[in-house]
């Protein structure tokens, strides 16, 4: 599972001394327990302690901090500053969703769907898919979207998968995003319409999706529905690069050595080249063993 505990502290819980911080928490403050273990979670004015964080998270958990038994839920699962145990796991996040915490609801309906931590109910799985994605959970809405699409436990209706992966793309979520932009764009449950699929791909792409990065910038390199513009291909196919994604930056290597959308580079251009080459990109490879026996 993805690490979960993207939470920020507010700025008085930023300022707050670690010391008075456990001074609160060992006295029983269920919030100090809490914010405790986010801080050695995260390492912040602290070092990084992942079994001082499951010790705090643990507490505060059963002092009744939903998102605590989540974390705590998340840990078990992952063996994170605690022993795996994946059905004492599934118990904290049944604990969290039965009292109405979206992410342990869609953390349950995944566990249930694979029977981990416990036996595997499919329907039981989609009843907590369904309370999650209308709890507001962006993951679950997007899991809907995908059950729909495929007719797996539930018919197949693309126009209601279409429906929860719009739900998800407009809350934010990257892989709705750009799963939304091809709905559009191949007529995937919704009528088609171009400019409402590159929307939706500026959208992923500007969320960090990389496949968005890259599919961005190979519509503004080939000009397909959009002005073509060099500049903004080179923007997105770098952005794609640097996240590994080996035809941008095969496509980076080509631009710098041509330079089409960017200022001419040798040096950047066989450095993108190599990575390329290096991530197994054939043309790339192919490139490479030209300019080394054309120096020949």
């Amino acid at each position: 599972m993805k690490d979960n505990q993207q939470i920020n502290l507010t700025e008085k819980e930023q300022k707050e001394p670690i010391s008075s911080l456990i001074e609160k928490a060992e006295k029983g403050d269920v919030d100090a327990q809490f914010n405790l273990g986010l801080r050695y979670y995260k390492g912040l004015d602290v070092a990084e302690n992942k079994k001082e964080a499951f010790k705090w998270y643990l507490k505060a958990a059963e002092g009744g901090e939903l998102e605590a038994q989540f974390f705590v839920a998340s840990m078990y699962c992952e063996g994170l500053g605690v022993e795996e145990d994946d059905y004492k796991g599934f118990e904290w996040a049944l604990k969290a969703a039965e009292a109405g915490f979206a992410q342990a609801q869609n953390q349950v309906a995944f566990m249930y769907y694979n029977g981990i931590g416990t036996y595997k109910d499919k329907d039981e799985g989609l009843t907590w898919y369904f309370k999650a994605a209308k709890n507001g959970d962006l993951d679950a809405q997007f899991n809907l979207g995908i059950l729909y699409s495929v007719g797996y436990v539930i018919e197949e209706d693309k126009e209601e998968a279409f429906k929860w992966y719009l739900k998800a793309a407009q809350g934010g979520h990257a892989d709705a995003q750009y799963t939304v932009a091809i709905c559009y764009e191949t007529e995937d449950g919704v009528e088609q319409n171009e400019e409402e699929a590159f929307k939706w791909y500026l959208k992923a792409a500007e969320n960090g999706h990389v496949d968005a990065q890259y599919t961005v910038g190979s519509m503004y390199d080939s000009g397909k529905n959009v002005p073509q513009n060099y500049e903004e291909a080179f923007k997105w196919y770098l952005k794609a690069a640097e996240q590994g994604h080996e035809t941008s930056q095969y496509n980076v290597g080509l631009m710098y050595d041509s330079g089409e959308g960017v200022a001419q580079n040798d040096d950047e251009a066989l450095k993108w080249l190599l990575e390329a080459a290096e991530n197994g990109h054939e043309e790339a490879q192919d490139f490479i063993d030209s300019m080394y026996e054309d120096v020949e």
